[in-house]
């Protein structure tokens, strides 16, 4: 099955508490939820957090592919009617919406294209890979049945 992913959708996730500031765990937590490969996060503190006795970031997330799944594709759905929510440490979540404030470099975009197109030629590969194998299967498959025809017509002067 097909999907329709927008490979250039990025993300915002417009309130993140400071035990969950780390790029890492952010890329782990969208990457366990199979929605794609972060390509980066930068990580903003608000400034109105400094009234309060705990800082509030805000986390942009950049992917450089999105995977072409049913799980991606039913979230970006989400996102494009609004928002989404990705559960970091159930039952905690990030309300998450599409990033139409930070852009990246021209440098950093290139680079996520690249991302993108490796991605895409690992699943290509992984494709050619299955299908050779499948092939080889049925050649030696083959080779075998035609072994034994061949043998039992010498046996039996066939």
């Amino acid at each position: 099955m097909t999907f329709q992913i927008d490979q250039s959708l990025s993300l915002v996730i417009p309130r993140v508490f400071p035990q969950w500031v780390d790029e890492e765990t952010i890329i782990k937590v969208f990457n366990n939820q199979s929605l794609g490969r972060v390509y980066k996060v930068s990580i903003v503190r608000l400034p109105e957090s400094c009234r309060r006795n705990y800082p509030i970031y805000k986390a942009y997330v950049y992917f450089s592919a999105w995977y072409e799944n049913e799980i991606a594709y039913n979230f970006q759905q989400r996102i494009l009617n609004g928002q989404a929510r990705v559960v970091y440490d159930d039952p905690w979540h990030w309300v998450v919406f599409k990033n139409t404030e930070k852009r990246l470099s021209k440098n950093d975009r290139r680079l996520m294209r690249l991302g993108n197109q490796i991605y895409h030629l690992n699943n290509y590969t992984e494709t050619l890979e299955d299908r050779i194998s499948k092939l080889e299967e049925t050649y030696f498959q083959q080779l075998e049945d035609t072994a034994i025809y061949a043998a039992e017509s010498v046996l039996y002067n066939e």
